[in-house]
């Protein structure tokens, strides 16, 4: 990649943060609203057409803010897909659980660390397929107390950060199995595939290129 490359890419992750819903399109009369700042969660005029009319790029799909503040969205060109994902909000979920806590603690926003790899196995499977997703379990266990039933876990010994006083404990993490269904095929083993994003966006697009074989052609 050269730098004209990375200021492209830069771009979609700006688009990260535009909500796609049927109210937000890509159409003219969106980029001129855009443009007067009558909806700033629609894209700048300027940003649009860049993307959408120079580039031909199209929104393939589009996920808002889950429970624990993850949104990515994803556009394509033929078989060119480039994964956006939004970086931190100034809500609770972002900057409490996955900045403070969570990359403070571990080193990685485990919570949107799974949202991301819940998305792209539903991005790779038809909408009729049942697909794996995986629910995160984190727990307290105050001294004494009995470790939480549930299945495989791992047991971190200490103090969680930022906790107050009446949690100290040991604290569990474990993942447990669901399904839900696919949102189209729209990733595939043949597509050039890049992920992209700002702040905690950056960090998560680090993630799946050591977790998903699809991600070998990553930019």
């Amino acid at each position: 990649m050269n730098i004209v490359d990375y200021f492209k890419y830069s771009l979609f992750s700006d688009l990260a943060y535009v909500k796609w819903n049927d109210a937000n399109t890509i159409d003219d009369n969106s980029m001129v609203a855009a443009a007067a700042g009558e909806n700033v969660e629609r894209a700048p005029e300027a940003l649009g057409t860049k993307i959408f009319k120079e580039e031909n790029f199209s929104v393939l799909s589009f996920q808002e803010n889950d429970p624990v503040g993850f949104a990515a969205s994803l556009y394509g060109n033929g078989s060119e897909k480039v994964l956006a994902i939004r970086g931190t909000e100034p809500v609770i979920p972002d900057l409490t659980q996955a900045d403070l806590y969570e990359i403070g603690k571990y080193g990685v926003s485990i919570s949107q660390a799974v949202s991301l790899f819940n998305y792209i196995l539903k991005l790779t499977a038809p909408v009729t397929a049942d697909v794996l997703q995986l629910n995160l379990h984190i727990e307290t266990v105050p001294i004494g107390s009995s470790a939480p039933v549930a299945g495989d876990h791992i047991e971190v010994s200490g103090v969680p950060a930022l906790l107050p006083t009446p949690y100290v404990g040991t604290l569990y993490i474990w993942l447990e199995a669901d399904v839900s269904k696919g949102a189209g095929i729209q990733l595939t083993s043949t597509d050039n595939i890049t992920l992209t994003g700002h702040s905690l966006g950056g960090h998560l697009a680090a993630l799946p290129s050591d977790s998903f074989p699809l991600f070998s052609t990553r930019r």
